[in-house]
């Protein structure tokens, strides 16, 4: 059924709307041309095309640090099954810069702001804070991902966050840390306060 045209109880899904960063997979550079037989090479083809109203997935990759996104969250359409954290997109807004050669690499570009952004309601969102996260240097090299809400803990005696076993955690990370065999590393991570899953099924 359709739900164009109703409205009733249709609340925004937390508190808060956010920017954020779309993955939307490959991104092909064309050209088209117009009506009138005029070439236009600022074109681009993307492999999996976000849309307005949509729901989205935080996901994690090495890619996804506090620095190389510009503290902003990156989604990407909801892929596979189980529990994840989503939001709903509510407005897409253009490229700051399309990329002049075929891209698959994220970081890449991340760094040459290729990315769309978009404003999102993240499910259960009430708030968000940006935190320094420290992750000790471990034989295996702990990783704080995005997502994982139970990697993160405030150590009292300390008094910091690091990684560690967090216990019905509400704050849930939206930048990775990558952690050290031989160095602690100290990170700011931005973090969705209150923020809930839902159940992906295919």
């Amino acid at each position: 059924m359709a739900l164009t045209g109703e409205v009733a109880g249709d609340l925004r899904l937390g508190m808060t709307r956010i920017t954020a960063w779309l993955f939307e997979g490959n991104m092909t550079p064309t050209s088209v041309f117009s009506r009138t037989g005029l070439k236009r090479e600022d074109q681009v083809a993307i492999e999996k095309e976000i849309v307005e109203g949509e729901l989205v997935e935080f996901f994690d990759n090495a890619a996804l640090t506090y620095v190389a996104t510009g503290g902003l969250p990156v989604v990407q359409k909801i892929s596979g099954s189980g529990a994840k954290y989503v939001a709903r997109v509510i407005e897409i807004h253009p490229y700051e810069d399309c990329p002049a050669a075929a891209m698959t690499d994220l970081g890449l570009m991340l760094a040459g702001k290729n990315l769309r952004k978009a404003t999102i309601e993240p499910v259960g969102m009430v708030g968000m804070m940006t935190l320094e996260v420290t992750v000790e240097d471990h034989d295996g090299a702990y990783t704080l991902a995005v997502g994982v809400p139970a990697s993160l803990a405030w150590d009292q005696s300390a008094g910091k966050f690091m990684y560690g076993a967090g216990t019905n955690n509400k704050l849930v990370p939206l930048h990775r840390i990558t952690g050290s065999t031989s160095v602690d590393v100290v990170a700011p991570v931005l973090v969705g306060v209150g923020m809930q899953t839902i159940e992906v099924v295919t």
